[in-house]
């Protein structure tokens, strides 16, 4: 995918499985996408994060221990929206995976919290 965040850890990639801990900057976000077939679980480790969902549209805010599930062919988009940066544990599958981005006409404004 064409985004760039601060951190990027791979923790298992499988044919039908991939789980990462990913950490974003203050501001930083991962642009509007969907994922064909598997779901997408984000767990909150550290900082203050928000999910984006679209159509209907929906925020859900995420802080240290909780976390948002997102169903295959759901438009959303994840950003840190805190002051420190926000580390979150990603769990997909199971399923192929696939990023399908662009699908929003303008990127969601999370407001500094």
């Amino acid at each position: 995918p064409a985004y760039s965040i601060a951190g990027k850890e791979s923790i298992l990639l499988t044919v039908d499985a991939r789980v990462t801990v990913m950490t974003l900057a203050p501001g930083q976000s991962i642009p509007a996408h969907r994922h064909s077939q598997v779901t997408d679980t984000t767990f909150c480790l550290a900082g203050l994060a928000a999910v984006h969902f679209l159509d209907p549209d929906e925020r859900v805010r995420l802080t240290t221990g909780e976390r948002a599930v997102v169903a295959p062919g759901r438009v959303h988009s994840v950003a840190n929206i805190g002051t420190i940066p926000c580390r979150l544990l990603l769990v997909q599958g199971p399923g192929h995976y696939d990023f399908s981005a662009g699908l929003s006409p303008a990127q969601p404004v999370y407001p500094r919290l």
